[in-house]
């Protein structure tokens, strides 16, 4: 039995109290053991895609582990829960992290998701950074854009190529819904880490330290890309600070569906 990682409301998702260490240690006890996990990196703009869709609200809750990945995240479940969490557990960190895990350990690593750019830079990074991973397989997808057919038959490539470690970027909310719908089919953690290939690949520069430190990626991230993401980022981050206004007066519990610890051998 291994030690639960407490879970809390957060605008109706229940997001695990869970320190960078923590994530990976329960990540690699499902590797290791050939179980399934699934792993959502949740930033604002999630807590907020799940206010709008009730039916993504349940899918974010039938998840395994939901962890901060947005400082936002992170400050909202110490204001309000006392959890006294250091760190968050920032998607593209947590992928490399895992990556050189899983090159000591001889794990098989899958990389679903991306465009054909991100996953040729990768595959050129991981040469160089871990000439020992022994990498699965790799497909570009965008979910949206294929067939129930074709999706049945991407995750038996998934099932059959042996992967041990399964890494999603299809961009929110498309990868969790991946997630939730193919839970329980792949015998292997799936971790989604939205443009983490991205950023591995070297096609997106990542945001600078400070702005990590002070919840302001999301400025980075649009000043990059103004045209496709200000909807998303002007317009949740104003419905997410709003929100939480509102949780702030009414109480934290006030928007609680029902809080479940995640246990490693759940």
């Amino acid at each position: 039995m291994k030690n639960a990682i407490p879970a809390h409301n957060l605008l109706g998702v229940n997001v695990h109290a869970c320190e960078p260490e923590q994530a990976i240690q329960a990540v690699l006890d499902s590797a290791q053991q050939q179980q399934y996990l699934s792993v959502a990196c949740l930033a604002s703009y999630s807590l907020v895609a799940a206010i709008n869709n009730p039916d993504h609200q349940k899918r974010l809750n039938a998840l395994s582990l939901k962890v901060c990945d947005g400082q936002p995240v992170r400050w909202a479940l110490n204001h309000f829960y006392r959890v006294r969490l250091q760190q968050r557990v920032y998607g593209p960190k947590l992928m490399s992290d895992l990556i050189s895990h899983a090159e000591q350990l001889g794990l098989p690593c899958y990389f679903y998701g991306g465009n054909p750019p991100a996953l040729e830079g990768m595959l050129v990074q991981l040469a160089e950074r871990h000439p020992a991973l022994k990498i699965a397989g790799m497909h570009a997808g965008r979910y949206e854009r294929i067939s129930a057919a074709e999706q049945a038959h991407i995750a038996q490539t998934i099932r059959d190529s042996g992967a041990r470690l399964v890494f999603v970027g299809l961009g929110t909310p498309r990868q969790d819904i991946w997630l939730y719908e193919h839970r329980d089919l792949i015998p292997a953690p799936c971790i989604a880490v939205g443009a983490a290939f991205d950023y591995y690949a070297n096609l997106l520069t990542p945001p600078p330290a400070w702005m990590g430190r002070w919840g302001l990626q999301w400025l980075h991230r649009l000043l990059q890309d103004p045209q496709r993401l200000w909807r998303r980022y002007l317009l949740n981050n104003s419905r997410y600070v709003y929100e939480m206004l509102r949780q702030q007066f009414r109480g934290p519990r006030a928007l609680l569906h029902g809080e479940a610890p995640y246990r490693g051998d759940a």
